[in-house]
């Protein structure tokens, strides 16, 4: 090999390393720079707040209205959210009157819940159903106005974009689902209309379901449930947490 030869080789490798490192840097910056302008464009409240979300199918029309579910649709129509300053009650129900309840510790990422026979267990479930990660998706660029719109009756920021999604083998991903494997990827189109006061959700189309949010007072500092303070206690007991 000459030394010109040997020089192109060395150009080269430096030439590769740097487009390699700056590939990196670039994927980091963006990735954090999304998941700031989501978090920036939609809040959800830290501290003690209680929130409702009814959820119906996406209106036929396109149109955005209240959603509706017929008796005999086993989809989710209820979302019930409150939390104090430590933990969080979630409260799902089904159109065929089903509920599941579970109850989360977010500073310990840990999920509490009962099954059917009233047995207490931890959660590896540890999302809200149409929660803050469901508007990950939201880009300044994505705002269809500068100009607020009007939705049910408030001023709201229009965000319309679209996501690519793994969809399960049934087709759909709904609310708290999270098909990761045997699916195929889609683009599917999503709507958001936040408070262009106070930044709360207002409605999200997830290209699945409609889901419309009503946000109240929290009650109160929470308890647990009793068999549910016990597995947390022992779990506290044998981890020594406080």
């Amino acid at each position: 090999m000459n030394k010109d030869e040997g020089r192109r080789m060395k150009d080269e490798g430096i030439r590769r390393s740097l487009t390699a490192f700056l590939s990196v840097c670039l994927g980091f910056l963006f990735s954090h720079t999304a998941a700031f302008a989501a978090a920036d464009l939609v809040k959800f409240p830290d501290g003690p707040a209680a929130w409702t979300v009814k959820v119906g199918p996406l209106p036929s029309s396109g149109a955005a209205s209240s959603p509706t579910v017929s008796a005999n649709r086993t989809d989710i129509v209820k979302i019930e959210v409150v939390q104090d300053d430590e933990k969080r009650r979630s409260v799902v129900t089904w159109s065929n009157g089903k509920s599941r309840e579970t109850w989360s510790i977010p500073r310990l990422n840990l999920t509490l819940a009962e099954d059917p026979s009233g047995t207490a267990f931890f959660s590896q479930d540890h999302s809200i159903p149409l929660g803050p990660s469901d508007f990950a998706w939201l880009k300044p660029g994505f705002l269809q106005k500068a100009t607020p719109v009007d939705y049910a009756g408030r001023k709201c920021f229009h965000y319309r974009g679209a996501v690519d999604i793994m969809l399960g083998t049934d087709g759909a991903p709904g609310p708290g689902q999270n098909p990761e494997s045997d699916g195929i990827l889609r683009s599917v189109k999503r709507e958001a209309w936040i408070d262009s006061a106070t930044l709360l959700p207002v409605a999200l189309d997830d290209g699945v379901v409609l889901g419309v949010f009503t946000f109240q007072q929290a009650p109160g500092p929470l308890t647990f449930p009793p068999g549910l303070k016990r597995l947390l206690d022992n779990k506290k007991k044998v981890m020594g947490w406080p």
